[in-house]
């Protein structure tokens, strides 16, 4: 195995000095309350050899999903690890969307598999293609990887897509996995997965992103039987076992989604409505109005590309957007919009002032 170094994470991570955050793909962490945490005070150790069981209880319920096929994972980055550790042979090919989150190119590439690219472009909303997929596929296609909602656009895959591409894939064998992260950010599709769509379909999801509980690192995938089966025993290869207090923590706020959900909406709602006049009224912005979640990928039209806009920004006002080549387009970038609506105001201001100004490379 040879792990390459994902550029994306390591920009997200580094120390570069910003003031405005617009970078950021989800919420921020709710208020807790103190009947929670003192429910949970003093929970370090308990049993959960491949994961708290009234933790996987409580997603069987949720998600009508059986217990079996539920594994926790430490996020859904560890997830897509270990769906291609389980999977993968050096040869196999792996279909990845494009644009994608780098982690769903690099992992597959780590395990020495070879990529080929179903293109989700601008011009057709970002959708999926089950034309275009097909004639991607051959003997040797192992899997397919996909996002709902889409990173970086915030397109939703519509389920009647979703259940044709499932069949296809079916025909041929060929697995497909799902990061669900971003889906209940939609309301319709609180408690679903497309998990129950075949017995060859994988699908990954945490509380990271819609709840703002990244630091709980509480994630899950799920599985058919067989392999969610080789997935626990790479865990005991990996890291033996979750952590306890994590998985209990996140067991006792499962019962407060649909509350922060709510709370969350307005804010949402409040922002999006900022970023959708804002992209309006922009004469070198255009771009695929997502579904759902708080992400949007405009492309710049004119003398700049995505990524200059987002190294002046950056540079010039203390405010941080995505680069668009992390996503394999630097015509665009990806902004961010759930924070505090007037931290979102303080930096589409400087994102108006970066755009309508002139072309400054380098500092020149």
């Amino acid at each position: 195995m040879k792990f390459e170094k994902i550029e994306y994470l390591c920009w997200a991570k580094s120390r570069e000095q910003f003031s405005i955050d617009l970078a950021r793909s989800g919420m921020e962490c709710p208020p807790l309350s103190e009947n929670y945490l003192e429910e949970w005070k003093g929970a370090v150790n308990g049993p959960h050899p491949y994961g708290y069981a009234p933790f996987i209880e409580k997603l069987s319920r949720r998600f009508s999903v059986d217990k079996n096929n539920i594994v926790p994972a430490l996020g859904t980055s560890s997830a897509i690890f270990f769906v291609c550790a389980a999977l993968l042979e050096p040869g196999d090919e792996v279909v990845v969307e494009k644009p994608s989150y780098e982690s769903l190119r690099a992992v597959p590439r780590s395990f020495g598999a070879v990529l080929r690219r179903l293109d989700r472009t601008f011009e057709e909303g970002f959708s999926v293609n089950p034309d275009r997929l097909s004639s991607l596929l051959n003997a040797r296609t192992r899997l397919v990887m996909l996002t709902n909602l889409h990173n970086p656009s915030g397109v939703l895959i519509p389920r009647a897509v979703m259940k044709e591409t499932a069949k296809m894939l079916a025909s041929k064998k060929i697995f497909l996995f799902v990061d669900e992260i971003y889906l209940e950010f939609m309301e319709e599709e609180l408690g679903k997965t497309m998990f129950s769509l075949g017995d060859h379909i994988i699908t990954a999801s945490s509380l990271t992103k819609v709840y703002g509980l990244g630091g709980l690192r509480s994630g899950w995938v799920f599985a058919p039987s067989r392999l969610a089966e080789k997935i626990r025993t790479i865990i005991d290869h990996v890291y033996v076992e979750g952590v306890f207090s994590g998985e209990r923590f996140a067991y006792l706020l499962l019962d407060r989604l649909e509350e922060i959900h709510k709370t969350n909406r307005k804010l949402i709602e409040r922002n999006f409505s900022l970023v959708r006049e804002f992209v309006r009224s922009a004469k070198n912005l255009e771009y695929v109005e997502p579904d759902g979640g708080v992400v949007c990928f405009p492309r710049v039209e004119g003398n700049k590309r995505g990524d200059t806009v987002a190294e002046i920004l950056l540079r010039e006002h203390g405010t941080r957007i995505v680069p668009g080549s992390f996503f394999e387009h630097p015509d665009f970038f990806r902004l961010g919009f759930g924070v505090k609506t007037s931290e979102l105001r303080r930096g589409l201001k400087n994102l108006r002032a970066v755009l309508d100004g002139p072309l400054k490379v380098n500092g020149f």
